[in-house]
């Protein structure tokens, strides 16, 4: 005879995996806040801003024509409408920084990692950091209007702030770290905040695992039958 499987454990097992399907990421509650894209964020065509991509740490704090210059960012993200009241006066303060030799530029920090993100104090859009001689100089902390006059002068002699140094690469276990405790924040959103949609999809994994183990793989009677072995006459 075959061995009748242990119903419960595989409702067990169908319950956890459909609730590990589920991508905490898109039912917390900072994401069920964001607004919709607006209009375009619109680039000038001739911008003398750099535009840096997903690689930018690495670009401006490893390489070494990126380390050698100071930086002068901007963290933006699309939908923000600070930002792109900002790229105008931000066009000008590219042009207005290039006889000093500061490389002005631009990263879309909706695109970036939460890790990323908090290793560097981006915590608004848009924010503005200056990199200079391994510290960054962070414009909010001035506490000044962000006008054209005082975003230039700033990136030339940032004397209000007290610099924090560059943050390293994180290594290969603090990410993982990053990303457990973001598993874990992101469950509890989804048990305090969608606790009857938890219990739903319970309830649905639980029927569905005892469906599947009595129709597939308890084996019915009529088989069990048919596997015996026959008995020759004499």
């Amino acid at each position: 005879t075959g061995v009748q499987p242990n119903m419960m454990n595989i409702s067990i097992f169908v319950v956890l995996l459909t609730f590990l399907l589920i991508n905490p990421s898109h039912l917390t509650a900072e994401e069920q806040e964001q607004p919709p894209p607006p209009e375009e964020y619109i680039i000038p065509p001739d911008s003398e801003v750099i535009n840096l991509d997903s690689n930018w740490a690495t670009t401006i704090t490893q390489e070494e024509e990126g380390r050698d210059n100071v930086w002068y960012i901007k963290f933006y993200a699309p939908w923000c409408k600070y930002c792109k009241s900002l790229v105008k006066d931000w066009e000008e303060v590219a042009k207005q920084l290039k006889s000093s030799n500061i490389k002005t530029a631009r990263v879309d920090a909706s695109k970036m990692d939460h890790t990323i993100l908090s290793q560097w104090h981006i915590e608004s859009y848009p924010t503005l950091l200056l990199l200079k001689d391994g510290n960054i100089y962070n414009f909010a902390e001035a506490d000044i209007d962000n006008d054209l006059e005082n975003l230039v002068s700033f990136a030339k002699n940032p004397t209000q702030v007290t610099p924090y140094p560059i943050p390293t690469p994180p290594t290969f276990l603090e990410v993982m770290l990053k990303y457990i405790e973001q598993i874990v924040n992101d469950t509890y959103l989804i048990i305090v905040h969608k606790i009857v949609a938890v219990i739903i999809v319970a309830l649905f994994a639980f029927v569905v695992g005892n469906l599947f183990a009595i129709f597939v793989l308890v084996p019915s009677p009529r088989k069990k039958l048919q596997q015996q072995p026959k008995v020759k006459s004499e």
